[in-house]
């Protein structure tokens, strides 16, 4: 298995899981390139910043994980090749004081998975 095929971060607004249309593209992109093969799958895992309550930011970085699957399932990705996690604010890298950077923590990363063994 690796993890090291692609990786990109999708960001969201303070307290939102809905996607921006501006993502689409790159989303498309990751689409197609599943949709080739029949050995890549997608991991997604959401975050969240520092602001808020630890259980109200793993349930809103799940949330948000789970609307980067709807989209890529709605493109015809089937479920069983999309993973979900929500972790919160666990990684973390902004603190509270710094606005421009909570931005970079209120992300979905996605990553496409190499299933083949070896």
């Amino acid at each position: 298995r690796n993890t090291n095929a692609l990786s990109f971060a999708v960001q969201f607004r303070t307290g939102s899981a809905q996607l921006e249309p501006v993502y689409s593209e790159q989303l498309n992109s990751i689409v197609s390139l599943v949709k080739s093969t029949d050995y890549l799958a997608i991991e997604l895992q959401g975050f969240a910043d520092q602001r808020g309550l630890e259980q109200e930011n793993r349930s809103l970085s799940l949330a948000r994980s789970h609307s980067v699957a709807q989209y890529l399932n709605n493109q015809g990705i089937v479920q069983q090749r999309i993973s979900v996690a929500g972790l919160g604010d666990e990684q973390a890298v902004y603190q509270v004081t710094d606005p421009e950077g909570l931005f970079f923590d209120r992300r979905v990363i996605v990553k496409l998975i190499d299933t083949r063994s070896g």
